[in-house]
């Protein structure tokens, strides 16, 4: 307590462990409320930890300070350029931190962290194949990073856990994270255990697995004014999501851009998970390696969505997906658009909902997908559409399809104060028993042929069930209304 140290224009390197228990050959230890003052250091192929600091009150101000290469200790962990504990306390700026092991700055048990205009890169995994995190932040501990380049580590780019443990990160890059060994994803930015990470003008690139994740119950992820993209799958071709949340964990973005990742966009599993977005858009999403998915926005298992005022464009596989028991969505003055599949695939939906989803459209806009607007499958799945148009749908890679909308297998939809136009083939179409489609005051429009035969408006049949009333059905080039199959209904008024 009152000791303080100043270092000025140094350079500390090659240590090696003594023989006294502790002397583990650390660049500069500090502990029970000691003062650290650096500037203009070096520090480089230290033991253990470059800095480290201890205790209550403990505390380091760094300028123009770079530690490099520090080496795992002799049981081949830790390796950090600088680590906190005990509620120590670090101000950083114009800090390089590269090619250490671990961490390139780990904080734990509630310590503190101010890092500006620094660069943090190369951080590997220990020798036991623990970490390769850039900035780890554990234990209650928090940090505030602005200006700051994160790239290459090894392991995540910036990791938390742990209920109270935050950072914010303003104006920061972390991109070319990649996977290294079992323990760790690859992942941009990753929040666990109750953690919260809030990212303000932070460009996420080219990051394995996903760009952002959060995992678990009381994990919150909030981004602002930022960038996910072009998230690769991981060595076995696997994911790719720009941002994934599971586990109960919630998600909030805003006027934030998602583009070209893998597998989803947007992707959320679980119940109590949730994502909340505003003015997004989620565009050029493409499958992981291995094929698999393609959504702009995926939700599935239980996990919930709120979207509003967003976009979902040029995704491969759907703009939205919704599938399985309790999960739901709800899109709101969005445009869904261009959802164009390839060969492997033959069709694409502009929102796809089934095995007992639902998801509820308002004041939105659904064009240009490719073989369906809106495609409901599975008993169980509902869908309302209100106030809201579905046109210009496309045939598949096949020339079939270009439906509106289509409601099979059982499913419930309802269609308010909505237009069907310009779609191919059935511009609203219901199959199989249990079925049931309502269609109140909305108009099914200007219906066109496909190559498997002339366009219907509203079709129905294999035992659905539909009622229309006060709508307007008109300029369809086969069929206004079409109904057959034993046990189908189509009941018209107004």
């Amino acid at each position: 307590g009152g000791s303080k140290g100043v270092g000025k224009a140094l350079w500390l390197h090659d240590t090696i462990p003594g023989d006294a228990p502790g002397m583990f050959g650390v660049g500069i230890m500090a502990e029970k409320g000691a003062e650290l003052q650096l500037e203009g250091m070096l520090g480089e192929s230290l033991r253990g930890s470059g800095i480290c600091l201890v205790g209550p009150g403990t505390s380091v101000t760094a300028v123009d300070v770079v530690v490099r290469g520090t080496k795992t200790n002799e049981a081949g962990e830790h390796g950090c350029g600088l680590e906190l504990w005990k509620q120590a306390e670090a101000k950083l700026e114009r800090v390089v931190l590269e090619n250490n092991r671990f961490a390139g700055l780990y904080a734990a048990m509630a310590s503190t962290v101010e890092l500006a205009n620094g660069l943090i890169r190369d951080t590997g995994p220990d020798n036991k194949s623990h970490g390769g995190y850039g900035l780890n932040i554990v234990g209650g501990s928090t940090a505030a990073v602005t200006g700051t380049l994160i790239e290459d580590s090894y392991g995540l780019g910036v990791g938390l856990a742990n209920p109270d443990s935050e950072a914010s990160l303003e104006a920061t890059t972390v991109r070319r994270t990649e996977k290294a060994g079992d323990f760790s994803l690859g992942s941009g930015v990753e929040a666990a255990s109750g953690s919260r990470a809030s990212l303000y003008g932070v460009a996420l690139e080219g990051n394995a697995t996903a760009g952002v994740a959060a995992y678990d119950s009381g994990t919150v992820v909030e981004l602002r004014w930022s960038t996910i993209s072009n998230t690769h799958s991981d060595k076995t071709g696997s994911f790719g999501y720009g941002l994934v949340a599971s586990g109960g964990a919630m998600a909030e973005l805003t006027s934030t851009l998602v583009h070209s990742n893998r597998y989803g966009g947007l992707v959320a599993g679980g119940a109590g998970t949730k994502i909340v977005a505003d003015g997004v858009a989620v565009r050029d999403t493409n499958p992981s390696v291995q094929g698999a998915g393609g959504a702009g926005i995926w939700i599935g298992n239980g996990g919930e969505a709120l979207v509003s005022n967003s976009l979902c464009s040029a995704n491969t596989l759907a703009g939205i997906m919704v599938a399985g028991p309790n999960s739901e969505a709800v899109v709101h003055r969005c445009v869904l658009r261009d959802t164009l599949a390839g060969d492997s695939i033959g069709t694409a939906r502009g929102a796809n909902v089934f095995d007992a989803g639902s998801l509820a459209i308002t004041e939105t806009v659904i064009h240009n997908n490719a073989g369906f607007g809106v495609s409901v499958m599975d008993g169980g799945t509902s869908v309302v559409l209100q106030e809201s148009i579905i046109r210009d749908t496309l045939p598949g890679s096949a020339g079939d399809y270009g439906t509106g909308l289509q409601a099979i297998g059982g499913c419930d939809v309802v269609v308010a104060d909505s237009i069907l136009k310009n779609n191919r083939r059935v511009g609203l179409s219901a199959y199989d028993l249990g079925t049931t489609v309502a269609v109140t005051d909305s108009a099914v429009l200007n219906t066109r042929a496909n190559n498997l035969g002339p366009g219907i408006g509203l079709g129905v049949s294999d035992g659905a069930a539909a009622t229309v009333s006060g709508s307007l059905v008109d300029g369809n080039e086969g069929a206004g209304l079409a109904s057959f199959g034993e046990g189908t209904t189509l009941h018209v008024e107004r």
